[in-house]
């Protein structure tokens, strides 16, 4: 199943932009929205039990949950370039994606790694911006 390209976008800037610079540990709707993306309530840090304002905004299609779910639990694994005054994210380390995918259960079939791959490219140009803001 393919399509919905302009859905996994836009949770990859839903995703980035609510809390720029802090980790899901450190932002009670982060961890909120990883339990909307499935991951299990035991593995989060802590619960919410109220729903964050925005909530629809963050809609996908079933068959892309999987793809989500991985590009949540990857964040920690890109890839970057560095200067003096600059930092570029290349993209995402690939070597990890088996030990991820066997911490979630999950077996990514050729759909759902083209999904996570959108996603890596909608957020590559918001990372750098992010860590970039004087560009």
């Amino acid at each position: 199943m393919g399509g919905g390209e302009g859905k996994l976008k836009t949770a990859v800037a839903w995703l980035l932009e609510r809390a720029p610079g802090a980790s899901a540990d450190d932002d009670p709707d982060a961890i909120e929205a990883l339990a909307e993306f499935g991951v299990p309530r035991e593995q989060l840090p802590q619960e919410r039990h109220d729903e964050p304002d925005d909530a629809e905004a963050l809609c996908l299609w079933a068959w892309h949950v999987d793809a989500a779910r991985l590009f949540v639990a990857m964040r920690t694994q890109w890839v970057m370039l560095g200067g003096m005054f600059y930092v570029q994210h290349t993209g995402l380390n690939y070597q990890s994606l088996p030990v991820v995918e066997q911490r979630l259960g999950i077996t990514t079939d050729r759909a759902t790694f083209e999904a996570l791959q959108v996603m890596e490219r909608a957020a590559m140009p918001l990372l750098d911006r992010m860590a970039n803001p004087q560009d």
